[in-house]
């Protein structure tokens, strides 16, 4: 894992969570800096977003159709089956 320059937001994701986590806390503290960590529930964060409202705000901001529809396409057509 490398470790980002002062100041720069760094992001991670993998099945090891707590391991990425206590090796970027042990780097953290060799080099004497600050570290935040936020655990986000992605299910429930993209349970909870009203897409319709999205989408006619980002159109009101002036996206462009063509992202609009990628992002749709991306989020709000998907189908999972488990």
């Amino acid at each position: 894992m490398q470790r980002p320059s002062h100041n720069q937001p760094y992001c991670t994701y993998s099945k090891d969570n707590s391991k990425d986590t206590r090796i970027t806390a042990e780097q953290t503290l060799e080099i004497d800096e600050e570290l935040c960590v936020c655990f986000i529930d992605w299910q429930k964060a993209f349970d909870r977003v009203n897409w319709t409202k999205l989408m006619q705000i980002l159109k009101r901001i002036g996206i462009d159709w063509r992202e609009r529809r990628l992002i749709s396409k991306l989020y709000v057509d998907q189908r999972v089956k488990v």
